[in-house]
């Protein structure tokens, strides 16, 4: 991947099984509020998963060897969103982001991740696809309309 501009799209990333637990992992759990950004008033729910080991060896392992990519994870957690919580646009700071849409979708519902890169990139949510970019390009994530929004995101930097 060219780290400048490359943004990358797998479909199906998951097996049925793995999505399966990924999607347990979202039930009856502690969720943390955060922001896009510091200051920001756009709040939305986390949930970190970076010491469990299917989301930081199992996937992180699938993920690496599916996009090719020799890096180290920072983080890996949850982001869920409800109707009306908005992300705002931001920059993360690490070298690549990476989500996994986790909830079911469909185009009524909204819920998009906005890219802004020599062009604005509108990606629909679709359930167990998987984007990668450049986490120094400005992005925000949409709420649905009227269904919750679950999405798996992985920061990550190159080996150098």
């Amino acid at each position: 991947m060219d780290q400048q501009t490359q943004i990358v799209s797998v479909t199906n990333f998951c097996t049925k099984q793995e999505l399966e637990t990924v999607l347990r992992y979202t039930y009856d759990k502690n969720w943390s509020i955060q922001t896009s950004t510091t200051g920001d008033s756009a709040e939305f729910f986390k949930l970190d998963l970076t010491n469990i080991k299917f989301f930081n060896d199992t996937l992180f392992n699938k993920l690496k060897n599916t996009l090719k990519l020799e890096c180290s994870l920072d983080r890996v957690y949850f982001n869920l969103q409800y109707p009306t919580q908005h992300g705002s646009l931001h920059q993360d700071y690490c070298q690549y982001t990476a989500i996994l849409y986790v909830t079911p979708w469909n185009p009524e519902l909204g819920g998009f991740t906005q890219i802004m890169s020599n062009k604005i990139l509108i990606i629909p949510p679709i359930q167990n696809s998987l984007i990668c970019f450049p986490s120094h390009l400005f992005h925000k994530g949409y709420a649905c309309t009227h269904n919750k929004r679950i999405s798996l995101a992985y920061k990550l930097n190159l080996h150098q």
